[in-house]
């Protein structure tokens, strides 16, 4: 491809906009022009790796609070380690998570992290969704 070889495997990230850099080209777009004129039909095979737009949020008295990429079976107690563990007067009894409903509207959902690490209350430490916001006062 453009004086390499027809085949060049490798890994190349895209961002959000469908853009990815290759080492030998310029910016380009996936979706539309071709990166050179001396390939008409190409034979291109793109594999989905990773997603990293989807995103959590930690707010509050932990050690990293901000926004985390979110994996397939992410849960309250994996974000809490993700970012740090608490700080010192972290109200870890009063925690709780904002999640958006279809209709717009916000859920709080409580997270008593105490109950949680004794067993009393494991159905609390839910598996996170895109765009939830975990506070931790």
């Amino acid at each position: 491809m453009c004086g390499r070889n027809r085949t060049s495997p490798g890994r190349f990230r895209c961002d959000r906009t469908a853009r990815s850099r290759c080492p030998w080209w310029e910016r380009y777009r996936l979706k539309g022009a071709l990166p050179c004129n001396f390939i008409t039909e190409p034979e291109v095979t793109v594999i989905v790796e990773q997603i990293n737009s989807q995103k959590f949020n930690i707010l509050g008295q932990v050690n990293k609070p901000g926004s985390y990429p979110l994996s397939t079976a992410t849960t309250v107690l994996d974000a809490i380690a993700a970012a740090g563990g608490f700080r010192d007067f972290a109200k870890q009894k009063s925690i709780y998570i904002l999640r958006q409903n279809a209709s717009g509207g916000e859920a709080r959902l409580e997270f008593n992290y105490k109950e949680v690490i004794k067993g009393k209350n494991p159905q609390q430490n839910i598996k996170l969704e895109p765009r939830d916001t975990i506070v931790v006062p």
